[in-house]
């Protein structure tokens, strides 16, 4: 994910990858708002998900990074079918 989506020097910048797998995994979970990601960090749920989960106010600040053309970056990476 890191190679693909270049938030240059916005706040959220750092640890793109888990803190965008912390998110789709809390959404494929149930999960309907950031809060929600905490479930995730029970017991061995990291270590099932391959990832470190990261805490909700630490994932908070990430979307308000996004910009109309990173969110073309992630659509372009969807079209591509991900990392090869």
């Amino acid at each position: 994910m890191e190679e693909h989506l270049d938030l240059g020097d916005a706040p959220g910048r750092a640890n793109v990858g888990p803190k965008s797998m912390s998110l789709i995994h809390s959404m494929l979970a149930g999960g309907d708002s950031i809060d929600d990601t905490n479930v995730l960090r029970a017991g061995a749920t990291q270590e099932v998900l391959g990832h470190a989960v990261l805490a909700p106010s630490t994932l908070g600040t990430f979307p308000r990074s996004f910009t109309v053309g990173h969110v073309r970056q992630l659509d372009a990476e969807g079209v591509r079918g991900g990392p090869q």
